[in-house]
């Protein structure tokens, strides 16, 4: 009788949560709480927010934003470039070369090395988003 009880109220309580209460995700796609990512007219990248991450100090918490950030943004970069049908892109395979070179760096504990890789790989895909038009956004 207890555990029905229990179910019943944790029930209750999550149905509420999810229904009532606003979204806990600025970029929610509704009231569930689910991040959701919608197609914008022009793409553009946050280098406020990735420079934050470069100027905080080197440890494994800045490093695994970044590392994923960038990771994200030569993902883009590629879908662009091949949309764009401007041939072979040289970029993307040196900027994931720095990615894999940051990642082996930041797993022997050599943060100094690793952030010089990782903004070796941001200037390669900034500066080759630039090229193509795409902007970045402050």
């Amino acid at each position: 009788m207890m555990g029905k009880t229990f179910f019943g109220l944790t029930a209750i309580v999550a149905a509420w949560t999810v229904l009532v209460c606003p979204s806990p995700f600025p970029a929610s796609g509704g009231r569930f709480g689910v991040p959701a990512a919608w197609a914008e007219k022009e793409l553009t990248f946050h280098d406020d927010e990735i420079m934050f991450h470069f100027s905080q100090e080197k440890n494994m918490a800045h490093f695994n934003m970044l590392i994923g950030m960038l990771a994200d943004l030569e993902r883009e970069h590629a879908r662009i470039f091949a949309a764009k049908g401007a041939g072979e892109d040289a970029i993307s395979p040196k900027a994931e070369e720095f990615l894999n070179d940051a990642n082996l760096s930041a797993s022997q504990g050599n943060y100094e090395e690793a952030y010089t890789s990782l903004k070796s790989a941001y200037d390669l895909i900034k500066n080759s988003l630039t090229q193509m038009g795409i902007k970045s956004e402050r």
